[in-house]
């Protein structure tokens, strides 16, 4: 375990859960590493290539850091770190173009920011919004990103049009509540959000200005949407609410549900083979690994965090489970 320190906010670190990517999920974790931020880590990811990781966080008022970029390919448990300053209030969400050159960054200051990650000290690309940024996608072909927050709407950028004089995003809307999560599908078909209303949100991405379907099932409020490697499963968590997984092709068909721990799900991924669902909760402060294919054996639970965990990511070759966390 790397040497930790405290702030204001407490103990505050990002754990790396090694696992194994079988059919399985028993006897499949290894050891664990973890990596301090300094604060509120927010969100984490990794980049396409298994270059980079990034961890959003709040702003720190002493030094400015609210983004942290690690270069992972030389190892694991003491990366290179740099802080990417420029963002004026907290950061919470990170992710990468799917070429691994640009890290969008969203947050509360009401702009998103394109980093190169070849140059992260260069001064950013800044997109500004209306509202606080609550997450951000890439969509798989690089060409859309997409950001959502408060009031609902999703702000979708065509990144080949950023510099041309007077280019604005599309906007969408579906929720009249805070988007708390927005995915791409792997095959760049569908854009799933999760909304404090407790609906999901699906819309076409070949007419994103066309109504989106609703998912509807969730009771207190829908916090994380992710998709499977191939796109046919969409999986939603809410506010105490279990986890439910969406045929996408026909979600009619109703969610298979994970009867998972009373607690908000703060966070899903799938690992890159799709056997595995990774979830983040807030009070029991656990990582849970379920097996997608048995949604009524019980998880593997990861429980080495002392604080809520926030956000979960597999990196590309599924060999490492990110988690990020407020540990106090």
């Amino acid at each position: 375990m790397n040497s930790r320190f405290r702030s204001s906010f407490g103990l505050l670190s990002l754990a790396f859960i090694v696992t194994g990517c079988g059919s399985s999920t028993q006897n499949n974790v290894v050891t664990s590493s973890m990596l301090d931020t300094g604060s509120v880590t927010e969100s984490v990811a990794f980049s396409p290539d298994g270059k980079f990781l990034a961890a959003s966080t709040h702003l720190s008022p002493k030094t400015g850091d609210a983004v942290w970029l690690w270069d992972i390919s030389q190892s694991i448990t003491q990366p290179i770190a740099i802080s990417l300053k420029g963002h004026t209030d907290n950061v919470t969400s990170v992710a990468f173009s799917p070429d691994s050159k640009t890290l969008a960054t969203g947050s509360w200051d009401q702009t998103v920011r394109l980093w190169n990650t070849s140059q992260p000290d260069a001064p950013p690309t800044v997109l500004t919004t209306t509202h606080y940024v609550r997450s951000v996608a890439f969509s798989p072909n690089g060409e859309l990103l997409a950001a959502g927050g408060l009031y609902g709407d999703i702000l979708v950028w065509q990144m080949q049009q950023l510099n041309q004089a007077g280019n604005k995003p599309l906007i969408i809307s579906g929720s009249a509540d805070t988007i708390n999560s927005l995915t791409f599908s792997p095959d760049g078909r569908f854009l799933a959000a999760a909304s404090h209303d407790a609906i999901i949100y699906l819309w076409d991405v070949a007419d994103l200005q066309a109504p989106p379907k609703k998912l509807q099932g969730h009771t207190l409020g829908a916090t994380a949407v992710a998709f499977s490697p191939d796109s046919q499963t969409l999986a939603s968590g809410g506010y105490h609410d279990s986890i439910r997984l969406w045929n996408v092709s026909d979600p009619t068909q109703g969610p298979t549900v994970f009867e998972a721990v009373d607690d908000t799900v703060n966070g899903l991924a799938f690992s890159p083979d799709g056997k595995q669902l990774a979830s983040a909760y807030f009070l029991h402060k656990l990582v849970d690994i379920w097996s997608v294919d048995q949604p009524t054996a019980p998880p593997i639970e990861l429980a080495g965090h002392r604080g809520s965990v926030d956000f979960v990511a597999y990196s590309p070759d599924g060999k490492l489970l990110a988690s990020a966390s407020v540990d106090g």
